[in-house]
């Protein structure tokens, strides 16, 4: 099972799941070409928005993973581009 995080242009944020890595990528693709702020896909085990371990991919400038992608280069891997 996989959790899509998405926050919208409006801040406002939301979560959906997905029983697939690909059908979780094509939600990610969906919102960001809907000009979501911030999007995260991550892999159960999921207990938090900031677990290293359950994150597959995030999109977004000025997110908390850009953030953290900016000291460390295995988050910075797993920027969608």
């Amino acid at each position: 099972m996989y959790y899509i995080v998405v926050s919208d242009s409006l801040n406002c944020r939301f979560a959906q799941k997905a029983k697939t890595e690909k059908e979780a990528m094509f939600m990610m693709h969906f919102h960001i070409k809907k000009d979501a702020k911030e999007v995260a896909v991550y892999k159960e085990p999921f207990h938090t928005t900031t677990d290293k371990k359950a994150l597959v991919c995030f999109s977004g400038r000025g997110s908390y993973w850009d953030n953290v992608s900016k000291e460390d280069k295995r988050i910075e891997a797993k920027r969608l581009k």
